[in-house]
């Protein structure tokens, strides 16, 4: 539990980082200075990111968390506070040829700047939400809550997209 005030990279590490306290008690924080997580090149198997809030983030796409090249599961996490000068505010996913998948996460309070306030799946071939709540999020010329591009499959369960601003509040590519 407690404050960590610093950007997160995992590359290419197969690992189950759980918070022992929850998403309340474990809080990554960015404080502006690049994405609060990213998650790169997960070749080596499976990846698991339990129990935290990643806040603070900054930069052109995909500040509050990247998921590149990998097929993580992101469970009880919440997002919220980061800012994208292009796209995916809170979280963008990026040419993931295996599942990614959310669950019980809260993403919101995110800003995607031009595109994409909450998730942009960008060539994230299959991306699974359950239980997830997508709100609050802002994008001035796209998707506010979720943007899905060409080659993406998404499925949500019991997810709900609402209370987002921008011209659109989900958009299929």
């Amino acid at each position: 539990a407690g404050i960590y005030r610093e950007t997160v990279l995992i590359d290419g590490k197969r690992l189950h980082l759980r918070s022992v306290d929850g998403p309340e008690a474990t809080v990554v924080d960015a404080q502006g200075a690049g994405r609060a997580l990213t998650l790169v090149n997960a070749g080596g198997g499976p990846c698991t990111i339990e129990g935290f809030t990643f806040t603070g983030g900054a930069a052109n796409t995909g500040a509050g968390l990247l998921i590149d090249g990998s097929g993580p599961l992101v469970r009880d996490g919440t997002g919220g506070g980061k800012t994208a000068t292009q796209s995916g505010g809170g979280v963008l996913l990026s040419v993931t040829f295996t599942t990614v998948r959310l669950e019980r996460c809260v993403i919101a309070g995110n800003d995607g700047g031009s595109f994409s306030g909450g998730i942009d799946t960008f060539y994230a071939f299959d991306v699974e939400l359950d239980g997830c709540t997508i709100t609050d999020n802002t994008a001035a010329n796209g998707a506010a809550g979720m943007a899905a591009s060409a080659f993406s499959e998404v499925a949500l369960r019991d997810t709900i997209v609402w209370g987002n601003h921008g011209p659109q509040p989900f958009f299929v590519q």
